[in-house]
């Protein structure tokens, strides 16, 4: 685990960082469309939007960390040998 857990970290600061980013992103084309068609806030509610960057937060941090550490573990389990072959 001493190993692994280094690019675990950084999988998890970069999944946290690219959510920040996806919720940045999705928070300005929201501000665009309000800004053109206000009557958009009928559907788009402030829970459905939290909801929303919730679900961005939990899947983006999610899929980095298993991601690294499936390859973190291919990795690990190759023999020496076949690592300079790559």
């Amino acid at each position: 685990m001493f190993i692994r857990w280094p690019f675990l970290r950084n999988a998890l600061f970069v999944g946290f960082m690219a959510a920040i980013i996806a919720c940045a992103v999705l928070g300005a084309g929201l501000y665009f469309l309000i800004t053109n068609e206000p009557d958009v806030l009928t559907i788009i509610t402030q829970e459905v939007m939290m909801i929303t960057a919730g679900a961005i937060f939990v899947s983006g941090i999610i899929i980095t960390f298993f991601c690294s550490y499936f390859s973190v573990n291919k990795y690990l389990k190759m023999k020496a040998a076949d690592l300079y072959k790559i």
